[in-house]
């Protein structure tokens, strides 16, 4: 029964992720279209869209995360003084510290939600299982971190919004490129 709720907590978190993605991208296509009503202009309008929607998500994955998984600020004072050293080492704003509760499932990981420069609610966050930080030593669980804080310091977060929007539109306009081509080898019935 617990491990059902558990699974339907995370499947309406991700429903929640869509629906937010949706309803952003579909604000943000029916706006930019009116203001750029010429045609063509879907060439523009779409990566827009996509990115708007996308980024917005990218931007509420802190929160987002908390909501599909059972996770508690980190209190452990003596792991919140690794995880701080950490961030202190490579010159970074320490994000905030969650321990997800997954346990059951025998999940070891670790993880960074959020832009870099977002603040509040929405600033980096890092998640990771409370197993993860039973089953190793001090000094491995401090190099786990330190490989977390290296994707904050590297901004991967926003690299990996940046590669899924262009491989949308790199999709997009192999598919529009396809069907330019197939559409006139197609009887009228097809089209």
């Amino acid at each position: 029964s617990e491990a059902f709720w558990r699974g339907a907590r995370v499947v309406l978190g991700m429903l929640l992720f869509f629906c937010i993605y949706y309803v952003v991208y579909r604000f943000s296509f029916e706006g930019l279209s009116r203001v750029l009503p010429f045609a063509g202009s879907v060439w523009v309008i779409f990566p827009a869209s996509v990115f708007s929607g996308l980024g917005t998500v990218y931007l509420l994955s802190p929160v987002l995360i908390r909501v599909m998984f059972r996770s508690r600020r980190l209190d452990d004072p003596r792991l919140v003084a690794v995880i701080e050293r950490c961030f202190q080492r490579a010159g970074l704003e320490a994000p905030s510290f969650w321990v997800l509760d997954l346990d059951r499932q025998k999940l070891h990981n670790a993880m960074v939600a959020g832009f870099s420069r977002a603040k509040g609610p929405f600033r980096p966050a890092l998640f990771f299982t409370r197993s993860l930080a039973d089953s190793l030593s001090l000094e491995e669980f401090e190099a786990v971190m330190l490989h977390e804080g290296s994707h904050i310091s590297l901004r991967h977060v926003a690299r990996r919004l940046l590669w899924s929007v262009l491989a949308m539109v790199c999709g997009f306009f192999a598919t529009s490129l396809l069907l330019a081509l197939v559409a006139p080898l197609l009887s009228k019935e097809w089209i």
